[in-house]
């Protein structure tokens, strides 16, 4: 049979005594929470308590000599924290609980009324919690509408335009704009002997990382993996062979994406925060998108390359076969021009 634990609690008792401080918490131990708690009677210490860390609950006495419930409730309303707010009081009347409640109060009960307390929590723990996995879900879909968009328009800018680096400015500038992240790399394959070179940068110090780049680089080891890797941290993780430089720059977590169009391996797309950050799946799914997007603009913009090159090539073919054609041409005349000359004067009868 598992052992039943108590729920852990952060709470916030506003409250002037401390010895009716200590039976709400006795009441909460009781009703099976296991709560930590901090008792607070000055708005002062109100708000450091909000601002220095995350709570599940605030039980507010109403009356206290130097604050009031009401000012807590301010306070709590004006930080736009969404946290349980239950008012246990002694002095409270019904018209002023009624009053608590239209400015924001979740609940109100008279102190001593423990049958109430206890179902009155977890009640509006309960509804907190469906509020916050509700505003989660909005910010989602929010977010999976933002990435849509941002797609979109860098979909329509890296198609705009068939110039490699054209391309990769418009990039970094639509990354600039929609994600926050500190530092995009691109690294390409080189094509006569397919090593990984560094090409672009974007907010790192483009000598010292094209400096950096080495056999097993997390850029390299995701252009001959052909998958995505993600490092949490680049100090401490063991593939990372020269942390130095990411230390240097301030460079914390890495996200590396292969770039790969027509079934051919063209580089690596690269992003880094200066904060430790822990890529999520969506984030890692939208990264990867936008790796394919590149990739094919960046094959696009090759095939340009290489047709422009071509026509070059071919249009100083023509014009070397036009000299030669010229210059055989005029090769050819000077003899022939000299023989029929001849063959005139014979059929002259001048020569006899």
């Amino acid at each position: 049979m598992s052992e039943v634990t108590d729920t852990p609690l952060r709470v916030i008792v506003v409250e002037d005594s401390e010895d009716d401080a200590a039976l709400v918490i006795r009441d909460l131990r009781r009703g099976g929470f296991d709560p930590i708690y901090e008792r607070v009677e000055t708005v002062e210490a109100l708000n450091r308590a909000l601002t220095e860390q995350s709570w599940d609950l605030i039980l507010s006495d109403y009356s206290m000599p130097h604050f009031s419930g009401i000012e807590a409730l301010r306070v709590v309303r004006e930080m736009a924290i969404d946290v349980p707010f239950i008012f246990v009081s002694g002095t409270i009347d019904e018209d002023t609980a009624v009053n608590a409640m239209k400015a924001g109060a979740h609940d109100y009960m008279m102190k001593g009324n423990k049958k109430r307390l206890i179902p009155a929590v977890r009640r509006e723990l309960a509804e907190a919690e469906i509020r916050r996995q509700r505003e989660q879900g909005q910010k989602d879909l929010r977010r999976r509408d933002e990435r849509i968009r941002a797609l979109h328009q860098i979909n329509t800018a890296i198609t705009s335009t068939l110039d490699l680096s054209s391309v990769l400015e418009l990039l970094f500038e639509k990354v600039d704009l929609l994600l926050p992240y500190s530092a995009v790399t691109v690294t390409l394959s080189d094509k006569m002997d397919h090593l990984l070179e560094p090409v672009t940068s974007r907010h790192l110090d483009p000598t010292e990382w094209r400096g950096q780049q080495e056999d097993h680089s997390p850029s390299t080891i995701v252009f001959e993996t052909q998958a995505p890797l993600v490092i949490r941290n680049l100090d401490t993780d063991p593939c990372v062979r020269r942390p130095e430089f990411y230390r240097k720059q301030s460079l914390v977590s890495y996200a590396g994406f292969p770039l790969i169009a027509k079934k051919q391996k063209l580089g690596t797309l690269s992003f880094y925060t200066r904060a430790e950050h822990e890529f999520t799946k969506d984030e890692i799914q939208f990264l990867e998108t936008l790796a394919g997007q590149v990739a094919v603009a960046i094959h696009n913009s090759r095939l340009y390359d290489e047709t422009k090159y071509q026509a070059a090539e071919l249009e100083k073919a023509n014009e070397v076969k036009s000299q030669f054609l010229s210059l055989i041409s005029h090769e050819l005349r000077t003899p022939l021009n000299v023989m029929m000359g001849y063959v005139e004067l014979v059929q002259e009868g001048m020569l006899g």
